[in-house]
């Protein structure tokens, strides 16, 4: 969120209200986040400085790769923590089996430990052009939703990904299906949801939910480099 993001969520507030705090607390998290990125640049820097200056066969190599190779994981990580608030971006192309897994491992962070969270993606490069913000939180949605949330009993979540012809093109399938005893107990009324809709007409897909709160489905049209966004 940039400052003038912050400044219209702010407008005409009279109360400390949610929206406000969330809007300050999306801004420290950016600033913050910019620090740590700065100080592990600083870090690197200083790894390469040291193994420049080392013989090959001392101890010290070795430990300073895995240094800067942990530098470099947190420094994604980071990276990710920024982008996680954001809703909605610019379409690009994306390997769809790599959006997935990112977002299944996000998902994996939130459910109850009870919830297993299982991925079988195609071997094979999977191109679609999409918002990878929005795709995000529709995929955290979809599995929140169909899994009833924090209050789930034992169960398993399982993700899919695979070519699936469409009614005029070529095109990719995102599958969830659900099993065991996922559902919270009372709770047997369909998920409604938010995120899935728009992104859907968004990109042209096709959303469908083959067997009640069991299999859900994602169709996308498979990109074939040419699209361009459109303002």
């Amino acid at each position: 969120m940039n400052h003038s993001s912050l400044q219209k969520t702010a407008t005409g507030a009279t109360d400390f209200n949610p929206a406000v705090e969330a809007a300050i607390l999306a801004r420290i998290s950016e600033r913050l986040a910019h620090d740590c990125n700065n100080l592990l640049a600083g870090i690197m820097a200083l790894g390469e400085e040291f193994q420049f200056h080392l013989e090959d066969g001392q101890p010290f190599p070795e430990g300073l790769k895995l240094l800067q190779g942990n530098v470099m994981r947190t420094k994604d990580l980071v990276q990710r923590i920024v982008e996680l608030p954001d809703k909605s971006g610019p379409r690009s192309h994306h390997n769809l089996n790599d959006l997935a897994a990112e977002a299944a491992e996000l998902v994996r962070k939130f459910l109850p430990r009870s919830l297993q969270v299982e991925t079988a993606f195609a071997t094979e490069s999977l191109p679609v052009y999409v918002d990878a913000a929005a795709f995000r939180w529709m995929f955290i949605e979809l599995a929140w939703a169909a899994s009833g949330g924090p209050s789930s009993a034992a169960g398993k979540l399982s993700f899919a990904t695979a070519r699936q012809a469409g009614p005029s093109r070529s095109g990719i399938a995102l599958t969830l299906t659900v099993s065991g005893e996922v559902k919270p107990p009372g709770k047997t009324s369909g998920p409604e949801f938010l995120h899935v809709g728009p992104f859907v007409k968004k990109h042209d897909g096709v959303f469908s939910v083959e067997k009640p709160g069991t299999v859900f489905r994602l169709w996308l049209p498979e990109a074939d480099f040419t699209e361009t966004e459109v303002a």
